[in-house]
């Protein structure tokens, strides 16, 4: 009867892909929902502390640019350059 034991494998590694998948599934929905949260988070934090977007794409250049093994840029934290401070 070896056939009868590699049928109830073929069964097993099926029953085990469908799990799986459906389990992928789950992690891509939850993944899709946290994604819409925390871009409205973003976006919220954004308008409460009136940062402008120019300052946000700043933000990612520099991060874009220390993945790439370069320097980064100092970051601003006010609108203006620091001219006329001591």
């Amino acid at each position: 009867m070896p056939s009868h034991a590699t049928e109830s494998q073929v069964a097993r590694a099926l029953e085990e892909a469908v799990r799986q998948t459906k389990r992928a599934q789950r992690a891509e929905t939850v993944r899709q929902r946290q994604r819409a949260l925390l871009l409205d988070l973003i976006a919220c934090t954004m308008c409460d502390l009136r940062i402008p977007f120019s300052e946000l794409r700043a933000a990612r250049r520099n991060l874009a640019q220390e993945g790439a093994g370069q320097p980064a840029q100092p970051r601003s934290t006010t609108k203006d350059s620091g001219q006329g401070q001591s």
